[in-house]
């Protein structure tokens, strides 16, 4: 059957032999420049792991994660407030590495509670510092963050920064909240239905979408972030955009439909039809057998790569369903007519992204009917091949913060 992985992300080996390891490795250390880790001490945990021991990541990275935020609390109480806000950021980054193989259950809500604790008492400590917020929405608490710009006080603008399934408010802060608020832009970020933290609240995406349509569930959230943003006295409200990654670029694409007040947005990749891209990339031999053996199929999968088991239990405890199947099911009417999309919108890629991914971004782009619309399509040569450009994230940032400044600015000059 041979080893699994669950989706094409890069293409060069960094440390491990399990791709999705090595995956999951390179982007942490993306997170370096804005002090979300530190290289030496990711090269020697990795190092320390057995990657055909699962519990080996878990306990490794949990380690680590544990002796800096020691480190903090030690700095903190003499008084040294940027090395303790600092050892913070990257203790939060490092129990949310070792989630990546925590499967469904009490060690895994123990562990989002210590990646939420020490990401907040660090972001406590910038100036301004960054706030915890709530977004209520139809009865639920959509739990995030708002970071303010380094500014002159005046409104600025905002960025809503949407995740993929398997992301936690609190990483995208090394995505858009860090490199933004340098540059003059304040960014939400914020977990929302389907994403990996939301079941802890209570909030279960299956029993949700018995009485509710994907696209309208994601619109509906993303409008009650821009309800909350509009609100706030720091955000100029004619220049609220929004960013999407992974399964983020279908969330924010699904959003650019209907919600007139976004000026622009960014997505990477423009996800147009979510069911294509997981039939495409799913381990093949899960899509090839009729729907009562999979389970039979995943367990046997899983004995010659436990690792795409823990995956595959976390992508099904997040969104609730019973099954793979179940789950492919509810994803079939998660699709965008990019025809729709009146705004500005900047499509990213990459040559390593799943080739569904790729294929989508130049179909999206093709049929958006907005002229102010840019593709950018990054190659090896580049060094932002990987997946969401993990590999070279100051070229992404660059790409989006220059390109929405533009954007920005000649909505001005228009008015």
């Amino acid at each position: 059957m041979g080893e699994q992985k669950i989706f094409q992300r890069h293409g060069h080996r960094l440390v491990f032999e399990n791709d999705d390891l090595d995956f999951y490795l390179l982007q942490l250390l993306g997170y370096i420049p804005y002090e979300g880790t530190a290289l030496g001490e990711c090269l020697y945990t990795a190092a320390q792991i057995d990657e055909k021991d699962p519990t080996s990541w878990v306990r490794e990275w949990t380690a680590l994660a544990r002796r800096i935020e020691t480190m903090a609390k030690q700095s903190q109480a003499k008084g040294h407030m940027v090395s303790a806000r600092k050892y913070y950021l990257r203790s939060s980054m490092y129990y949310r590495q070792a989630a990546v193989l925590i499967p469904p259950g009490d060690d895994m809500r123990q562990n989002w509670e210590s990646i939420r604790r020490t990401f907040q008492t660090g972001a406590a400590l910038f100036c301004p510092a960054i706030e915890p917020v709530t977004i209520p929405w139809h009865g639920y608490d959509l739990n995030g963050y708002f970071v303010p710009s380094v500014s002159n006080g005046k409104p600025q603008p905002t960025l809503i920064m949407i995740g993929g399934g398997e992301v936690y408010s609190e990483e995208m802060f090394f995505w858009a909240g860090a490199p933004g608020r340098l540059r003059g832009y304040n960014t939400l970020l914020v977990d929302l239905p389907g994403h990996v933290a939301t079941p802890f609240t209570g909030l279960n995406l299956m029993s949700i979408l018995k009485h509710n349509d994907i696209n309208g569930m994601v619109q509906s959230s993303i409008s009650a972030t821009v309800d909350y943003l509009v609100k706030r006295q720091e955000v100029d409200t004619k220049s609220l955009l929004a960013y999407g990654i992974s399964g983020g670029g279908y969330m924010v694409a699904t959003a650019a439909t209907t919600e007139d007040r976004l000026k622009a947005v960014a997505l990477s990749t423009p996800i147009i039809d979510m069911n294509k891209v997981l039939q495409a990339e799913w381990p093949a031999v899960l899509r090839s057998v009729p729907s009562f053996m999979t389970g039979a199929v995943v367990k046997m999968a899983s004995r010659v790569n436990p690792i795409s088991r823990i995956l595959l239990q976390r992508i099904l405890w997040n969104s609730g369903a019973e099954n793979i199947n179940a789950y492919l099911g509810h994803m079939k009417s998660a699709q965008v007519d990019p025809r729709q999309i009146k705004i500005p919108v900047l499509c990213i890629a990459s040559t390593k992204d799943p080739e569904e991914c790729v294929r989508q971004t130049y179909e999206a782009y093709d049929l958006l009917p907005n002229p102010n619309k840019m593709k950018v399509i990054f190659d090896t040569e580049t060094g932002a091949d990987a997946h969401c450009q993990l590999n070279n994230p100051e070229l992404v940032y660059a790409t989006l913060f220059d390109w929405f400044d533009e954007v920005l600015n000649d909505s001005y000059q228009r008015a």
